[in-house]
């Protein structure tokens, strides 16, 4: 879907919710290149640099519906989320949003689509805009798996589908048979090095060896979650000690990938996007 297609189809300009990281810009840069008409929120307290001067509609939870209802008055009919905001935590007063904190990532992330919805706003995934960012299967690297880290990366699949029936994280870490990790709300990134930190209990923990996996949880909402892994994940592995990354094919966004596969190339790491049934 184009960003021609989607404003013909839905009429109105479209608001962008950027987070942290790359992503927000580069669908940014995306829609304006295809001519959509964008307007920008974020996270008070979290606006990326790169909005600097830009208008910018500042969000919390204590005004989260009357401020996208102020977008959708200004002609915006489809809101799209990029990049991360972690878990938004309660500022002073009453939060408009009606929504379990302590409930999973996912059942949080349904309950803001359905509020959008509730307001008139068609909610879209970035990776709609994106589908570049994805990759079919195969070996993206010019290093690949041996059958120890095929071995490995079914075991983490496995921990993470599994994982993701309790709305937990999309990735897990598995080295040599073990499972060093899982993700939780600490993220990605802190998942790889407190792994490369756990593989002193591995049976043999000087060999290099461990597959970060990364997958969509099952039945996942992916409109404002979707995973993604980038150059400083390639880094990160690379620390860590492990092998290499595996993702779901058509599953994972890749960031920069040529910069991604430079990266695990330069540190001999391999990049397997790995079929959901391998």
């Amino acid at each position: 879907m184009t960003a021609l297609s989607l404003k013909n189809r839905t009429g109105g300009k479209i608001a962008i919710f950027a987070g942290d990281g790359s992503l927000p810009r580069l669908l940014a840069n995306r829609l304006e290149s295809a001519g959509a008409a964008i307007r920008f929120a974020a996270l008070e307290g979290r606006v990326p640099e790169w909005l600097a001067g830009r208008e910018t509609t500042l969000v919390t939870l204590q005004n989260y519906i009357s401020k996208y209802v102020e977008l959708y008055e200004d002609g915006c009919r489809t809101a799209v989320f990029a990049g991360g905001i972690g878990r938004p935590q309660m500022l002073s007063g009453d939060a408009e949003v009606p929504v379990d904190l302590e409930s999973g990532d996912d059942a949080m992330v349904r309950k803001f689509i359905e509020m959008l919805e509730a307001i008139g706003f068609a909610v879209v995934g970035a990776h709609e805009f994106l589908p570049d960012l994805l990759a079919g299967a195969g070996i993206l690297t010019d290093m690949a798996p041996e059958a120890k880290e095929l071995r490995d990366a079914a075991h983490a699949a496995r921990i993470v589908h599994a994982l993701g029936f309790f709305d937990v994280g999309q990735a897990a870490v598995v080295a040599q048979g073990i499972c060093l990790g899982v993700e939780t709300v600490q993220g990605t990134d802190h998942l790889v090095l407190a792994s490369g930190e756990a593989r002193r209990l591995l049976p043999n923990p000087a060999r290099r060896s461990g597959v970060l996996y990364k997958a969509p949880k099952p039945e996942q909402d992916l409109r404002l979650d979707f995973p993604a892994i980038g150059p400083e994940t390639a880094s990160n592995v690379a620390k860590a000690g492990l092998a290499g990354i595996a993702i779901e094919a058509n599953g994972v966004m890749i960031l920069d990938r040529a910069e991604t596969v430079r990266l695990a190339n330069e540190a001999r790491l391999f990049i397997w996007s790995r079929n959901a049934d391998a």
